[in-house]
């Protein structure tokens, strides 16, 4: 994904991510960041970003 704005960043981009992080092994760090995305989101979101 790299330096997008958070406004193009779709599902899909997210979970492309993830599931490259869980192909190497990495669960339990694929969880973490998906609750960190998650957080990211919320915020965007609350701070009209998203």
């Amino acid at each position: 994904m790299g330096w997008m704005p958070i406004s193009t960043v779709k599902p899909r981009d997210v979970l492309g991510a993830l599931q490259k992080i869980e192909a190497r092994g990495a669960i339990e760090s694929a969880h973490k960041i998906k609750q960190i995305c998650g957080q990211i989101f919320r915020h965007a979101v609350a701070s009209g970003l998203a």
